[in-house]
């Protein structure tokens, strides 16, 4: 396989792959579930940003 230049690490996200991005997202999605369920839910789930709605009702 000439595409695989490294080692599997739990410390070190893989390196990328410009021309194979399904393999590329497959390896990513693993390392993070890895990491942590919850930090994969968080991409998944999609980060919003915080908001504060004033006295007026107004969403800032």
């Amino acid at each position: 396989m000439d595409g695989i230049h490294e080692g599997n690490s739990t410390t070190r996200p893989p390196m990328l792959d410009r021309g194979n991005y399904g393999y590329s997202k497959a390896r990513i999605a693993t390392f993070l579930m890895s990491l942590d369920m919850r930090c994969w839910r968080a991409i998944i789930a999609r980060w919003e940003h915080p908001t504060e709605i004033d006295e007026t009702g107004k969403v800032t």
